[in-house]
């Protein structure tokens, strides 16, 4: 009884500090400069890039792939992002 008691508050903790990411970075290198090519209206789940706690986390990685991309490329990060059955995106904020 002590050893499954032990084990529960075990995972207890361990789900606790458990966190989902809050922003995700929807990268497009394909972009032309000064394109625009990101339509958020029709966005897929395959168009994220990757999941980041803090909004200038997000912005950091997107600048940076833009270097790597040779300026090339669009970026824009989106707060508390899901799919619904269309597998389309909906944010509930975005920014650049």
């Amino acid at each position: 009884m002590k050893r499954l008691s032990l084990i529960l508050i075990g995972l207890l903790a361990l789900s606790a500090c458990t966190q989902s990411a809050k922003w995700s970075l929807i990268y497009q290198p394909d972009v032309q400069s000064g394109e625009q090519l990101i339509q958020i209206s029709t966005l897929k789940m395959d168009a994220i890039n990757g999941y980041y706690d803090t909004l200038d986390q997000c912005r950091l990685k997107g600048q940076g792939l833009r270097k790597l991309a040779g300026d090339k490329g669009d970026y824009v990060c989106g707060f508390q992002c899901k799919t619904d059955e269309q597998g389309l995106l909906h944010c509930e904020d975005l920014s650049r």
